[in-house]
């Protein structure tokens, strides 16, 4: 149960993740992942057919609003620290964070323009 997890981890990060599926479509990502602070981390959102580049990666800590950090999988939000990237290829989306910090614990949600999405805790 993802909401179980502490949302201020330190130490080994931990990611889990469901899957929502909305209208035949399906955002998914991984089961788990991990990565230690400093190291790179790779979140990954596959979609179950095609939809450009109209996806997007929020971040949201608990009792905070989400906040936006990269709008159509590539374009980083102003403000938003370097060390988030986003790429993408056909249905497969990545959310990098070069250098996981504490701060970067939470939810990562990808999102595409019409409400479909999933999320992964971190």
């Amino acid at each position: 149960n993802t909401n179980s997890i502490p949302q201020n981890l330190t130490g080994l990060h931990r990611f889990f993740s469901k899957y929502l599926s909305f209208s035949g479509q399906t955002l998914t990502q991984p089961t788990s992942a991990s990565a230690q602070p400093g190291q790179t981390v790779s979140l990954t959102c596959k979609a179950s057919s095609s939809i450009g580049s109209n996806l997007h990666w929020y971040h949201q800590i608990a009792g905070q609003a989400p906040k936006l950090l990269i709008r159509y999988a590539t374009n980083r939000q102003s403000g938003i620290p370097e060390r988030f990237s986003g790429q993408y290829s056909g249905t497969d989306f990545t959310l990098q964070i070069s250098g996981v910090q504490p701060e970067d614990a939470g939810y990562y949600y990808c999102h595409t323009y019409d409400n479909k999405g999933s999320l992964t805790n971190l």
